[in-house]
């Protein structure tokens, strides 16, 4: 196969609002006009293996409107390094230092943020300044550098036995994200603007109420200074200002007494300005019971974390508040960055197929991996769309691997595993009627990333489930072995193979390093144990879903139904125009059953067609739920 090396410089990271400037292919570097044009037929050449570090320059091409033929191959390099060694650094100059013993001259960098290019004087342009021939010679290293480096890489992942694994699963990926990347999320801008304006109205009165509530007009609910103040304190302290006549004539300690004199009730006055009075006042606090110091924080304050006020404060009418005001905030800044990134009905966001250890991908630019299944948001992605998730694929890959007999006769037998496992545990009907269904669920969550009893209550809190303490939550967990005996001997039998070989092994047969699994320090030896688990668990999930999409991709035609995002275990399709309704029964057909995976119970695919994304429930366990996690148990 021919291998062919492509990289573009550009004035910055939008193709839909920046400038290209060059385009890279092999050893040639050619201006805009040409260098489209040349790769837009590369990239429809028959058995071509186009190269490049990130899909960056590609993802790019494509936007601008070149498409990649069905027999054109794609490899990343920066993939390539990270199936090496996931743990080391990946940018292009970390790794031509490691594997070929030179670091490339990186003239590029954002400066004050806009792209700058450094001159052979030294002097930083922006990249529209840049003269061609200096241009020119850094592309060509960039192309020299790049294609070395994979030639060495492939080497390493021959030598590994892994370029197999790499050309099936792998690189096929790499392609079809970018399709996906260049297809873009269908995106109501105008309804957002609309939900913007009303969660920033809604947010300034959270505000005002906030303040009012304190009794000090200079509160700051931003400060976390202010807020551990009122909420820790019995009285807190709080310096005031308010407005005076101009003083003349009067010697320094007249006008601090006349100043006194127009204080409000209760200040005491430090210094005297021209036109206002300062002074400090006690305000009466809440007197909470402040969290316990984390080893890892930086300030001397308690903690005001959301997370920890949640658990600990959650029912008090100002914490809520408080808590309501900061989602605002932070929903705020979701909306106006879709908003300013939206571009023709469309959001464009970057996923990295490297940029997790289990495998899942990672979002940005924007990260739509993010977008909560509760409340209205999802409602703002509107278009013609196909919506499918997996239903509780990770319990049934724990289920299947294990043996686990009261798992898999759930799953055989089409029952409901948390009300089945609640049932068992505690008592009660085996179904989702069950009342302590949700508890057991968020049991069966904690534990697959190998929470302890602390770890548990905290997430019980976060679920909105009171009343657990760390003990309690410790004999839930006893409770939860009990129920699932031959499912924890099988995670202790990975451990025990993991300390052996030194790395975890998912069920599609990528392999993660594990350099703590036989440590000293018991708390890195934990965290690599929980690692070994979760990824033969997560890591597997993460293989189905990715051959669920490619063989989706083989079987639909883009024109029929395009994917354009995926999330954990949910898969999203958009309807083309030559999309038929006999489509649809095809796509369940094909993620349930041409994974090539043969597990012991069933994968059940539950699939909906849909106008927004709105239309469809997300996963059963929320992106969000999962970050919580893997903060907790770090």
């Amino acid at each position: 196969m021919n291998v062919v090396t492509i990289d573009i410089e550009t004035t910055g990271k939008d193709p839909f609002k920046d400038e290209l400037l060059c385009v890279g292919i092999g050893r040639r570097v050619h201006r805009p006009e040409a260098g489209r044009r040349l790769a837009a037929e590369l990239m429809q050449r028959p058995g071509t293996v186009l190269q490049a570090h990130t899909n960056f320059d590609l993802r790019w091409l494509m936007i601008e409107g070149a498409t990649l033929g069905d027999t054109v191959h794609y490899h990343d390099t920066k993939v390539m390094a990270w199936m090496i060694d996931g743990t080391q650094d990946l940018d292009l100059e970390s790794l031509s230092v490691r594997y070929l013993g030179v670091r490339p001259d990186k003239r590029i960098k954002q400066i004050a943020n806009r792209a700058m290019f450094r001159l052979d004087s030294g002097e930083y342009v922006p990249m529209a300044d840049v003269p061609w021939e200096q241009l020119e010679a850094y592309n060509l290293s960039d192309l020299h550098h790049e294609g070395r480096l994979y030639e060495v890489l492939k080497q390493e992942l021959i030598n590994a036995r892994m370029w197999g694994q790499f050309l099936r699963e792998e690189a096929p990926f790499s392609k079809l994200l970018v399709e996906m990347e260049s297809t873009g999320l269908p995106f109501d801008r105008d309804a957002a603007i609309e939900k913007q304006q009303v969660n920033d109205t809604e947010q300034e009165q959270l505000l005002r109420a906030l303040v009012e509530l304190t009794g000090d007009d200079t509160f700051n609910p931003g400060s976390g200074d202010d807020v551990a103040r009122f909420l820790y304190c019995d009285l807190w302290e709080a310096e005031v200002r308010f407005s005076i006549p101009r003083l003349v004539k009067m010697s320094k300690e007249e006008k601090l007494a006349a100043v006194q004199r127009l204080a409000p009730q209760g200040v005491r006055v430090t210094r005297v300005g021209r036109d206002y009075g300062y002074g400090m006042r006690w305000f009466e606090g809440i007197g909470l019971r402040p969290p316990k110091r984390d080893r890892k924080q930086k300030t001397a304050r308690p903690s005001v974390n959301s997370k920890k006020l949640t658990v600990l404060h959650g029912t008090n009418p100002w914490v809520l508040a408080y808590l309501d005001w900061k989602r605002h905030q932070k929903m705020g800044g979701y909306l106006r960055d879709w908003i300013a990134r939206e571009r023709d009905g469309r959001l464009y966001g970057r996923v990295d197929q490297s940029g997790t250890a289990t495998g899942r991908l990672a979002g940005r630019e924007p990260n739509l991996q993010q977008v909560a299944t509760e409340g209205p948001y999802r409602a703002l992605f509107r278009g013609p769309l196909v919506i499918g998730d997996y239903a509780g694929l990770e319990a049934r890959i724990a289920a299947s691997e294990s043996g686990d007999p009261v798992m898999c006769g759930v799953f055989l037998d089409g029952a409901d595993l948390y009300g089945t496992l609640a049932a068992r545990a505690w008592g009660g009907e085996p179904t989702k009627e069950n009342p302590r269904r949700a508890l057991m669920k968020v049991v069966w969550l904690a534990t697959q990333y190998g929470a302890g009893a602390e770890q548990l209550a905290f997430q019980i809190a976060l679920a909105g489930i009171s009343g657990f303490t760390k003990e309690k939550a410790q004999r839930l967990l006893e409770d939860f072995e009990n129920t699932l005996p031959r499912l924890f001997e099988w995670r202790r039998e990975v451990i025990a193979q993991a300390e052996k070989d030194g790395y975890v092994m998912t069920l599609g047969g990528r392999r993660r390093k594990l350099s703590d699994i036989k440590s000293a320090d018991w708390k890195r030896k934990a965290t690599a144990e929980r690692q070994a688990v979760s990824t033969r668990v997560q890591g597997t999930a993460a293989d189905i879903v990715r051959r669920a999409m490619l063989a989706a991709r083989r079987a639909v035609d883009p024109d029929v139904a395009r994917i354009c995002l995926q999330v954990h275990d949910e898969i999203l399709w958009n309807r083309g125009r030559d999309w038929n309704d006999d489509v649809f029964p095809e796509l369940v057909d094909v993620c349930q059953n041409a994974t090539g995976f043969e597990l012991d119970v069933p994968l059940i695919f539950e699939a909906k067609i849909a106008e927004s994304w709105a239309d469809k429930d997300g996963s059963s366990i929320t992106p969000a739920a999962f970050e919580a996690l893997e903060e907790l148990v770090a």
